[in-house]
C-alpha cells in the first residue's frame, strides 16, 4: 500500500521540525557558553581596571615624590652656593 503525499508531506515537515528543534538548543547552548564567556571577559576587564588604576595611583603619587625631592635638591643646591 502506497502512503500518501499528505503523510509524505507530514512525515518531511517532522523531520524538519526535529532537525529545526535540534539546531534550536545547539544555538541556545552556544549563547549560554558565549554569555559565561563574556561575564568572565567583563570581569576580567573590571579587575584590570582596578589593577591599573591602583598602579596610575602608585605612579601619581612616585611622581609627586620627585617633584618634592627636586625641589628639596634645588633648595640645597641654593643654600649651598649661598654658603659659599
Amino acid at each position: 500500500m502506497a502512503s500518501s503525499p499528505a503523510s509524505e508531506d507530514a512525515a518531511v515537515l517532522t523531520a524538519e521540525l526535529i532537525s529545526l528543534g535540534r539546531e534550536a538548543a545547539k544555538l541556545k547552548a552556544e549563547l549560554r557558553t558565549a554569555q559565561e564567556s563574556q561575564k568572565k571577559a567583563e570581569k576580567l576587564l573590571g579587575e584590570t581596571k582596578k589593577a591599573l588604576d591602583s598602579k596610575e595611583q602608585a605612579l601619581e603619587k612616585l611622581r609627586v615624590e620627585k617633584e618634592q625631592l627636586w625641589a628639596m635638591l634645588d633648595q640645597e643646591k641654593v643654600q649651598s652656593m649661598r654658603d659659599l
